[in-house]
């Protein structure tokens, strides 16, 4: 089935500080989406929740094969144009800038994360309550990335991870 969404497996945690997406990139696809939901109750020191690129033996890939580019719009209306380089923390998502316990969503679409040749990229768009959205990050490595890590300082009352894989088909045109 080439170019339909096929989901790929679902995850659940509850009263958890995280989520491992485990063996969910294979090379059955080439692209990704990742929809995330749930409550977070976070540590009001450090509100906002994480994911990571895990390999295939499930172990996080290093902070500094990480870059990003975002825009953040905040509940007030202000914009904010971030960037970093080497930066796991801030990378891929982030959803809520204060507070304790936020409702929270994220969409991500993630390319070719079991290429040996090509880096990663990840393109989010996030929100809670606080309204924040994340787009970009780039992975920087070659190593075939094998799940994600969803991760708050705090826990998650719930959490709901569905993921699904896309085929892509060249056609040749003459």
């Amino acid at each position: 089935m080439s170019g339909k969404l096929e989901l790929v497996n679902t995850f659940t945690g509850s009263s958890v500080s995280s989520l491992n997406l485990n063996g969910i990139f294979t090379d059955d696809y080439d692209f990704y989406h990742v929809h995330i939901r749930g409550l977070q109750n976070a540590d009001a020191s450090n509100p906002r929740p994480t994911v990571k690129i895990l390999d295939d033996s499930n172990a996080e890939l290093g902070a500094s094969n990480y870059d990003y580019a975002s825009l953040e719009l905040s509940d007030t209306g202000t914009l904010t144009d971030n960037n970093q380089n080497s930066d796991q923390s801030s990378s891929v998502l982030i959803m809520v800038d204060s507070g304790t316990t936020h409702n929270m969503q994220a969409h991500l679409k993630v390319f070719s994360p079991r290429s040996t040749t090509f880096y990663k990229y990840i393109w989010a768009a996030c929100n809670s309550e606080a309204g924040y959205n994340k787009v970009g990050t780039m992975v920087k490595t070659t190593t075939a990335a094998g799940g994600l890590k969803i991760e708050t300082a705090g826990t998650f009352s719930e959490i709901h991870a569905a993921v699904y894989g896309v085929k892509h088909e060249w056609v040749q045109i003459n």
